[in-house]
């Protein structure tokens, strides 16, 4: 399975390969996700207890405040955030983080993400000239 999306002015091209951490749920950075351990810690939330550190992190796009981007660089800055984020949406919250330390970002699927890719799929995510593709690599 192959599906396309935008990626980030400001990102060159790159080729990221992992595990697809997925959720349907907004993620809310502030007050939800453990700072120094990068687990998301919101009970009811479905990936409650799961650390994001080296997924692919797919969700619809993230929720809260404008301190969010600031706790999302935080993670990826100590080492213990994802290693790339799929947003169904582009999401303001996201972006500026992934912008501004060169994660991997890609938005605007022409199918959904948060449903066509399973938690635990191992995935491609790739960038070329603008366009970025998900590929499904392995299914769980």
């Amino acid at each position: 399975m192959e599906i396309k999306g935008s990626g980030l002015l400001s990102q060159e091209d790159f080729t990221v390969t992992g595990t697809a951490m997925v959720t349907d749920v907004a993620i809310t950075y502030l007050g939800y996700v453990n700072a120094d351990t990068g687990v998301i810690e919101e009970t009811g939330h479905p990936l409650d207890g799961k650390a994001v550190k080296d997924t692919i992190l797919i969700y619809p796009k993230g929720s809260g405040s404008t301190v969010a981007p600031y706790v999302l660089m935080g993670l990826i800055y100590t080492g213990v955030g994802p290693k790339a984020i799929i947003n169904r949406d582009v999401c303001p919250l996201t972006l500026p983080a992934c912008s501004l330390l060169d994660l991997p970002y890609g938005h605007g699927f022409e199918t959904d993400p948060c449903i066509a890719i399973n938690d635990g799929d191992q995935i491609e995510m790739k960038r070329v000239d603008g366009v970025v593709t998900i590929s499904v690599l392995q299914r769980v």
